[in-house]
């Protein structure tokens, strides 16, 4: 990660941030071990045992198996682009170019580079009767297809 992602992306606004629930002693020892550089910050432990932290329990996924690393690419606009216990830096590089490039992410078939969020909205008076109202936003204005 200190060479492949913070490194590479350190002056285009990218932001790289380790949090881990371990002892300071413990973090200062891996950051001279690694030759680390970007910020290693420290995670209130949540509770005795198992070692895990407050902000890594907001962000535990059930069954992913290993629960380190955990990466995930957060855009500016706060929303998930990325989540993967396993480090796959080519996988992590595309997100991040099409991020920093600020296209529109399109899925195509066969091209699902990132998931889509889909939130929706209560609609209303009743869906089952009569004209039903949804409500949607567009990320910009343009004709559609």
């Amino acid at each position: 990660m200190e060479v492949s992602i913070w490194q590479e992306y350190n002056d285009d606004a990218v932001a790289l941030v380790g949090i881990t629930a371990v002892n300071q002693g413990q973090i200062s020892q891996f950051v001279i071990d690694n030759g680390i550089t970007f910020p290693i910050l420290k995670d209130t432990r949540s509770g005795p045992g198992i070692g895990t932290g407050v902000i890594y329990d907001q962000y535990y996924i059930p069954n992913q198996g290993s629960p380190y690393p955990r990466d995930f690419i957060i855009g500016r606009d706060g929303n998930v682009y990325y989540v993967n216990n396993e480090i796959d830096t080519e996988y992590m590089f595309a997100v991040i170019e099409i991020l920093l490039a600020g296209e529109n992410v399109s899925i195509k078939p066969g091209q699902n580079i990132i998931i889509p969020e889909i939130q929706l909205v209560k609609a209303y008076p009743n869906p089952f009767n009569g004209p039903t109202n949804i409500i949607y936003t567009l990320s910009k204005p343009e004709m559609l297809p």
